[in-house]
């Protein structure tokens, strides 16, 4: 065993001795972290001592999200949210904040990250939504837009910090085609749109491409498989569309075919494949299901979407009868490609209600 020593004296880890055991004792290629575009669902704090002598922590200012006509009258729960009262704490140096951030990770081992909490940073403002001080103060109630600088400042050194701490050969082998970086939470057009610019065409960044996976709520299922497939026919275009990591155990509220129909939906989508589920508690089954005997994955080429006389009808409807159908290629352009077709029955089993759904 070649792996570094670390200590077991202590009951917590650091992240160093954590990254060391998952590679090194569990033969994991690569490691990624999470965290939000902030840097914590609600941002910074102001620097009070720092916990890491490799992290300078840098002042920051409080910016409340305004939630536009569109978000408010899709999802009123928005209104709810912490940051809406609390405030989000953004970084004044975004800049020197996510490059020290990253470098403290990279130090530690970490190979890239998965960044969430992205698309609330395009409507934020320096006062709380009630204050009705200037044009900005009516935004959360009309439809006028945003100039969204927060987001772009933060994404412009986002790929500038990704490019210089992950850009280069960062997994111990080449696990992945994309970028280091997994955006979540993120469909926004300010965001998405700007994905080529920011990460060049030839190593596109993944995208979450819809919600959750709600393993508990036998509702979820459809809706998500449906919302994944018609978010890449535009996402598909600027990002690697990823749907989303998922469980193979069965719980109380899932049936057998639930959990086979979002391994067969994540085999086909052209994203990677990857699970949620508890230590030794998988399904080998299905994990044998989608990999070839030396534990290769066949991944399409190419970001699933639905096929063309399913554009303009809606699979989740009750009275629904037809076949959902995704399509996507496999192969190799020029030499040799196959069509990959998934099937899917997903007619009545569920439809976006805010006030009947609790995802």
């Amino acid at each position: 065993n070649n792996a570094p020593s670390h200590t077991t004296e202590r009951s917590l880890l650091s992240l160093t001795e954590t990254v060391q055991i998952l590679k090194y004792d569990l033969g994991l290629d690569a490691v990624l972290a999470w965290h939000a575009l902030p840097g914590y669902w609600l941002g910074c704090a102001e620097p009070t001592s720092n916990v890491d002598n490799r992290i300078k922590m840098t002042p920051s200012t409080i910016q409340y999200p305004h939630f536009p006509f569109g978000i408010m009258e899709n999802d009123s729960s928005a209104s709810r949210e912490q940051s809406v009262t609390k405030g989000i704490g953004i970084a004044n140096d975004a800049t020197q904040f996510l490059s020290q951030y990253h470098a403290y990770l990279q130090g530690c081992g970490i190979d890239g990250v998965k960044v969430d909490a992205q698309a609330v940073t395009g409507i934020l403002r320096p006062h709380p939504p009630e204050n009705k001080n200037g044009k900005d103060g009516e935004i959360s109630r009309s439809k006028k837009s945003h100039a969204h600088e927060v987001a772009l400042c933060l994404h412009n050194d986002l790929a500038l910090s990704m490019e210089r701490h992950f850009g280069g050969a960062c997994f111990d082998r080449p696990v992945s085609t994309s970028a280091p970086i997994v955006h979540c939470m993120s469909h926004a057009p300010e965001i998405f749109y700007r994905m080529p610019s920011l990460y060049g065409n030839t190593r596109l960044p993944l995208m979450r491409a819809s919600d959750d996976h709600y393993p508990n709520n036998p509702y979820s299922h459809g809706p998500h498989i449906v919302a994944c497939a018609f978010n890449s026919l535009l996402l598909g275009l600027v990002t690697v569309p990823d749907w989303d990591m998922f469980t193979t155990m069965i719980t109380s509220d899932m049936t057998p075919d639930m959990v086979w129909i979002h391994a067969i939906a994540r085999a086909i989508s052209g994203g990677p494949v990857y699970l949620s589920d508890k230590p030794h508690e998988t399904n080998s089954a299905i994990l044998e299901s989608l990999v070839c005997k030396d534990g290769t994955v066949l991944t399409c080429t190419k970001s699933a979407v639905p096929t063309r006389d399913c554009l303009l009808r809606n699979p989740l409807s009750c009275s629904h009868t037809h076949i959902f159908k995704v399509q996507n290629v496999n192969g190799k352009r020029g030499a040799y490609t196959s069509g990959v077709l998934g099937l899917f029955h997903v007619g009545g089993t569920g439809e976006w209600d805010a006030a009947k759904l609790d995802y």
